[in-house]
């Protein structure tokens, strides 16, 4: 029985790695959100990691096109170059 009950959760253990590693992957902006937009890939991070009341902090974007090149930002209508 002590076997049986062993096998089973090694076997959970081994089918909920293999399921959430699919979700996990390195990020050039540790604390961000991305969605690409129009065929632009639009990060937004914040550092620190986890702002605190008041404590500066600050908020981080990047734009950049299908192959991660360019920055285009737009203030009031303006675009900016950064």
């Amino acid at each position: 029985m002590i076997k049986l009950r062993s096998t089973f959760l090694i076997f959970i253990i081994v089918i909920s790695l293999t399921s959430t590693t699919n979700l996990a992957y390195a990020h050039s902006l540790f604390n961000s959100a991305e969605e690409f937009y129009g065929g632009f890939r639009v990060q937004v991070a914040t550092t620190p990691e986890f702002p605190q009341l008041n404590e500066p902090s600050q908020f981080l974007g990047r734009v950049t096109d299908a192959t991660l090149k360019g920055n285009r930002w737009f203030y009031n209508g303006d675009q900016s170059i950064l």
